[in-house]
């Protein structure tokens, strides 16, 4: 099967399969669609939360817009990002690891869809601008106005032509201008933002609304430095990624994109952009962000307007970007270092896709080896100044990894924190952006107080590791054995009882610490045969000294 060349053969493949809803009755883009689908973050378990498609979209004055809004069109759950990428659960790290290691380059279009309506010049205002467009409002009551929340950031290197493309929240200001929040100098369009000042030059610059899910998640990973999200994207497919060059930008766009916008950053003014309510579930504050001037808007008829969950986790960022940032983490250790023992690396969405990573290892792996791991994971963590780990859990294969009460139960009874955990401590390079990352590390009065010593002597954060490996055999896990549990799925479903959704372990492993006469035992007693097995231990008596 080929790939979805845009969001509408993905929206059509998800109706398809029953992960869609689409909502035909009015809805306020403002006050009722992101509450209306908050609820299936808070509500619903994973896998029941779907897409939705707003058919008849309005806002507060009673205004009708043109068009849909998409959104939970990319990744509300796993399930659905795994559609996404035409792979199963188990093939996400080596899908990704693939795709990067094997890009294939995008193509060249003379003509696209994105282009079939052109907004330049004096027709920009004529059509709205932004304002032609359902921009949503992500957290009402809170949020000072509209957003794009699913936006793939087009720029340029302009000393070796590399190309990023990336997903940076955006505050709606006018129909020609909005802000642009690049968080961190580090970021990969802050720097190409960075080297057009440098050389006196505004930053030229498209914006991709509403694109195929391939090119969503490539959008949010954090790749490499000039590393190409087009050819990452490529690889997910299978075949190159088609663009079409920009009107009145030096730049190339997804051709099957809904939306383009295209336009300049400045580099010699920046404005107040936000609050707007960060992954990490608390409000951020409004601080000096980029403005970006809009010169052109192409799109297709009837466009579908895409808008991500983020904010509070879970939500569909955290999922796009969990997988992301756990598969780079497995692609360094089994790829780049060639660690076979590692398994697979999630992180857990509810810490914001950010706060607890855990690493799945094979069974018997050598300590040296699993601490290892960890203190590799904890070496690339560290650096990564936009988002702050704080616990890296290394776990035996037979824990589901996904799973927190899982690994919990991992902890409790796997590790000793006297021997099995370690503590580093780095400088908080970043916290000056305490705000956008973790308002754990320093408290905003220090931050106002004490600022000027802060650039020579920043304040702290850490990172724990946990080995809750099992570091010796053990005995036999308390729950019945493979064979009988399978019989008792075939019943379950014989007797057309509610659906399951299985959790690890959900039946007994056999370790090491078993003896043949407790296998027999243990057989003869649901052969029927107990009171022979009492007989054998009546046997075995001692009596009392």
């Amino acid at each position: 099967m080929a790939y979805y060349k845009d969001l509408r053969e993905f929206l059509a493949v998800l109706e398809e399969a029953g992960k869609l809803i689409r909502v035909t009755r009015p809805i306020n883009k403002d006050t009722e669609l992101h509450p209306l689908v908050r609820l299936q973050f808070r509500g619903l378990p994973e896998e029941e939360r779907k897409a939705f498609l707003f058919e008849n979209v309005v806002d507060g004055t009673g205004r009708r817009y043109k068009g849909t809004v998409a959104t939970g069109a990319a990744a509300p759950s796993r399930d659905i990002y795994t559609m996404g990428l035409m792979c199963e659960a188990s093939e996400i790290g080596d899908k990704w690891a693939q795709a990067r290691l094997n890009p294939i380059p995008p193509r060249i279009l003379d003509s696209g869809p994105v282009q079939e309506e052109v907004h330049e010049g004096e027709g920009l205002l004529e059509h709205g601008g932004l304002d032609e467009f359902p921009f949503t409002i992500s957290t009402p009551g809170y949020d000072s106005g509209p957003y794009f929340t699913a936006p793939c950031w087009i720029s340029k290197d302009p000393e070796t032509g590399d190309i990023n493309v990336g997903t940076y929240r955006s505050h709606v200001k006018s129909p020609t201008r909005s802000g642009l929040m690049f968080a961190r100098p580090t970021q990969h369009m802050a720097q190409h933002w960075l080297k057009h000042r440098k050389l006196g030059k505004p930053m030229e610059v498209a914006v991709a609304q509403g694109v195929a899910p391939n090119i969503n998640y490539v959008s949010v990973a954090k790749l490499a430095y000039g590393e190409s999200e087009w050819g990452v994207a490529g690889g997910f497919a299978g075949e190159p990624v088609e663009l079409v060059k920009c009107r009145t930008v030096d730049l190339e766009v997804p051709a099957h994109a809904e939306i383009v916008v295209e336009g300049e950053v400045s580099i010699v003014e920046t404005e107040p952009e936000g609050p707007f309510g960060e992954t990490f579930g608390y409000m951020g504050e409004a601080s000096g962000g980029a403005i970006f001037n809009v010169k052109c808007i192409t799109h297709r008829k009837n466009p579908i307007f895409q808008s991500f969950f983020s904010e509070f986790p879970p939500s569909e960022s955290t999922i796009i970007r969990g997988i992301a940032r756990g598969t780079n983490i497995y692609k360094l250790l089994r790829h780049d270092l060639g660690m076979s023992h590692v398994i697979s690396v999630v992180v857990h969405n509810d810490t914001s896709a950010t706060g607890v990573f855990v690493i799945s290892v094979k069974p018997g792996t050598e300590q040296d080896k699993v601490w290892e791991a960890l203190e590799k994971a904890y070496e690339a963590l560290s650096r990564d100044s936009v988002m702050v780990t704080k616990i890296v859990i290394a776990v035996d294969d037979d824990i589901d990894p996904q799973d927190a009460a899982s690994v919990n139960w991992a902890m409790s009874f796997r590790m000793q924190p006297y021997r099995d955990v370690r503590i580093h401590s780095y400088p908080a390079e970043s916290f000056l952006d305490w705000s956008m990352s973790d308002p754990s590390i320093i408290s905003p009065a220090d931050v106002a107080a004490r600022s000027s010593e802060f650039a020579e002597h920043p304040p702290t954060q850490s990172m724990m590791l946990i080995n809750a490996t099992m570091k010796w055999d053990f005995r036999p896990m308390s729950l019945p054995t493979k064979e009988f549990m399978e019989h008792a799925l075939e019943l379950w479903r014989e007797l057309k009882l509610p659906q399951l959704r299985l959790r690890e372990p959900w039946w007994g492993r056999k370790y090491a610490l078993w003896s043949e006469d407790e296998e027999l035992r243990a057989k003869m007693a649901v052969e029927g045969k107990w009171q022979e097995v009492g007989e054998m231990l009546a046997r075995r008596r001692k009596k009392i000294e």
